[in-house]
């Protein structure tokens, strides 16, 4: 399927690419950070910004 391939399992562990302990980190550490800011984005602040206004967590239709 890919390059010399020729069918087989002859190449196979030849052509896989090794993960290094450095691509491990930066996968982890970008996965933090993107769940990291999307839970203060899309939770911390709004939460944060209703108990500024309202007093509450949850938001207050009724004060519109």
């Amino acid at each position: 399927m890919y390059g010399g391939d020729t069918g087989g399992d002859a190449g196979s562990d030849q052509s896989r690419t090794k993960i290094t302990t450095q691509q491990k980190t930066k996968y982890i550490l970008h996965m933090f950070i993107l769940i990291g800011s999307h839970a203060m984005i899309f939770w911390y602040l709004p939460i944060k910004g209703n108990m500024t206004l309202y007093g509450t967590p949850l938001c207050n239709e009724e004060k519109f």
